[in-house]
């Protein structure tokens, strides 16, 4: 690999990563809570973000870069990840910085990003959830209320409504005049819902978000307090593409279309909650190490559902890879750590690790909160 005179990793550092000039450093805060600093004079408190006060959108650098950051929340929610660095370190809640004035100087500050703290609010009651989609969507789904129970949500509830292909998309279900459709509606009316879960297929974007839409707006009707995810899965024909390939054009459909669809629907509906469960990246990541060779519970990329990470050529789901995408869905709704999940697996590869790891990862403006 070149060497391009950036600074290299440490233990606790993310030199390799900062890209940072020797002004300024800017701290953002999702959710609610507080970042500190070891030296004191970095803290941005909450208030301090809401208000845009330089202490956060500058955070001033001169010479040396070394500080370490704390992740304090408020009460009432956790700390889940540090953002854009400190992936996966130890502790969790801390990211340190640990950079010469000369290496940071050969850096373009404007390229900078920000050192992102996310929050997220403690799920201390069970769902009361409507989930709709099609077959890529049905097994985590059906994996939820087993995985909610055993993580202590014993008053989870759900009804889950599903067709196949295209037919299990938003739109397509409302716009098919039959008894799945009027299923739907009948537990929407019933009231009480405070989870609402869809997929996506491959569509026009006006035509997907009114989907969406006209499925909130009936739900409204006998609903007020409900949060809204959109269930993002892997991409069709998996065999058909390589894994750079792969990874590539999924990243891109999540942050230019899904992303774009959350924004919308936010901004339409600023009273609810939306987010997205990128469970679709462990489909993704698996095959990535399946062609690196570096995947030992499966023996083919296609196959049985024991024995290979999909079944069939459309890229149904093996049972490793619903295993690993259900722990990203128990994550994202109950914000359980997949790692301290106590469930008996039969597998080599740290499926709680690959869950954190793809959540870690997320783009947490569409995380819940």
């Amino acid at each position: 690999m070149e060497n391009t005179g950036a600074p290299r990793y440490r233990p606790l550092a993310v030199a390799a990563l900062l890209l940072l000039g020797a002004c300024r450093h800017p701290l953002t805060i999702l959710g609610e809570g507080d970042i500190t600093s070891a030296s004191g004079d970095r803290d941005c408190l909450l208030e301090q973000y809401q208000a845009a006060d330089p202490a956060c959108t500058d955070n001033s650098v001169r010479d040396d870069y070394v500080e370490t950051y704390f992740a304090v929340p408020r009460p009432g929610w956790h700390f889940a990840a540090w953002g854009n660095y400190c992936p996966g370190v130890q502790p969790a809640d801390q990211c340190r910085f640990e950079i010469d004035g000369e290496s940071a100087a050969q850096w373009d500050l404007d390229s900078a990003p920000p050192l992102q703290a996310y929050f997220r609010r403690d799920v201390s009651s069970s769902h009361s959830a409507v989930l709709m989609g099609h077959s890529f969507f049905r097994p985590f789904a059906q994996q939820l209320p087993i995985d909610a129970v055993a993580a202590g949500f014993s008053g989870h509830q759900q009804q889950f409504f599903s067709a196949s292909g295209a037919g299990g998309a938003p739109i397509a279900l409302w716009e098919n005049d039959g008894p799945v459709r009027d299923s739907i509606m009948a537990a929407l009316d019933a009231g009480g819902m405070t989870l609402f879960g869809m997929t996506y297929y491959p569509d026009s974007f006006n035509h997907a978000l009114q989907g969406y839409i006209n499925w909130i707006d009936y739900a409204l009707r006998n609903n007020s307090d409900f949060a809204v995810f959109i269930g993002l899965p892997w991409g069709q024909q998996p065999a058909l593409w390589d894994a750079r390939t792969y990874k590539r054009d999924w990243v891109r459909f999540e942050e230019q279309t899904i992303h774009p669809l959350i924004d919308a629907l936010r901004q339409r509906y600023p009273q609810l909650e939306f987010y997205c469960i990128p469970y679709g990246m462990a489909g993704v990541e698996l095959k990535r190490r399946f062609e690196a060779g570096q995947l030992t519970d499966v023996a083919s990329l296609i196959g049985p559902p024991g024995g290979a990470l999909f079944v069939d050529s459309n890229g149904h789901a093996g049972d490793l890879l619903v295993r690993a995408g259900s722990l990203i869905w128990l994550r994202a709704i109950y914000a359980v750590d997949p790692a301290s999940f106590d469930y008996a697996s039969p597998y080599t590869l740290d499926l709680g690790a690959l869950a954190n790891r793809v959540m870690n990862r997320h783009d947490h403006r569409y995380d819940a909160r």
